[in-house]
């Protein structure tokens, strides 16, 4: 089973957002999570091996 979490680090930067880009930013991440299976993320390499990278919009997220 999958879990999800933020970061201190995320939560303090999405709050430092505009209201509805966080807003969008949470809805997004929250849409990935429950459609993981379904989808063809960017796997990172390196220290970040068994991480993704994503597109929002026109933010990037890893």
């Amino acid at each position: 089973m999958r879990e999800l979490g933020w970061s201190e680090e995320a939560i303090e930067d999405l709050k430092k957002l505009d209201k509805q880009v966080a807003q969008r930013i949470v809805k997004r991440v929250l849409w990935l999570f429950e459609n993981f299976d379904d989808i063809m993320p960017e796997s990172l390499s390196g220290k970040r091996k068994g991480e993704f990278k994503f597109k929002i919009g026109g933010l990037y997220t890893k």
